[in-house]
């Protein structure tokens, strides 16, 4: 198994992002997209994934509830490991993983022992490494994962699992179609 990892050189998210644009994966790969909202009063959070492929076809949607999450970066670790989840359900062993939380991204990338609820989170997302030919995590900045936020915003007005096959909701398509520039 190849395990590719990359984050941004500078840990300052906040200066010169990407265009916007949605970058394809190689054309043996898929991209997977994930991103999440948290509700800290009701401990509540929704996980939003998509899967395109190399030519920006949309395989996969999924949003998913999650109740008794602690903190944002539970919240993001969650949907990292769903992301993982349901690649492996469809199959996809050649992915290229993409977050906007950079701490996550980080966490994967360079594991540590961590015994706490929030460890075994990252302990189940390392796991699952083992299950893939090719995984790449890649830290992108929130503009080039606006796919997946317009879909958790979605999720939070059907707070449901839910998932779409080669479709979306239609927010959803149509920020595909934009961030294919």
């Amino acid at each position: 198994m190849e395990i590719d990892v990359s984050l941004p050189s500078s840990l300052n998210t906040s200066t010169h992002p990407d265009s916007g644009h949605w970058n394809p994966p190689p054309m043996d790969r898929v991209k997977v997209n994930f991103d999440a909202c948290f509700d800290p009063t009701r401990l509540h959070s929704i996980s939003g994934i998509f899967i395109k492929n190399s030519e920006g076809k949309l395989l996969a949607a999924c949003t998913i509830p999650n109740l008794y999450v602690m903190n944002p970066e539970m919240v993001e670790a969650l949907a990292c490991d769903q992301a993982l989840i349901l690649s492996l359900e469809l199959g996809l062993k050649r992915i290229e993983v993409e977050g906007d939380t950079l701490v996550v991204i980080s966490k994967v990338v360079n594991p540590v022992i961590n015994r706490s609820t929030l460890g075994t989170v990252y302990s189940n997302i390392l796991e699952k490494r083992r299950n893939f030919d090719f995984l790449n995590f890649s830290h992108v900045y929130r503009i080039n994962n606006n796919a997946a936020h317009v879909l958790v915003r979605v999720g939070k007005q059907n707070p449901q699992v839910s998932v779409w096959f080669e479709e979306a909701p239609q927010p959803v398509e149509e920020t595909v179609m934009r961030d294919k520039g």
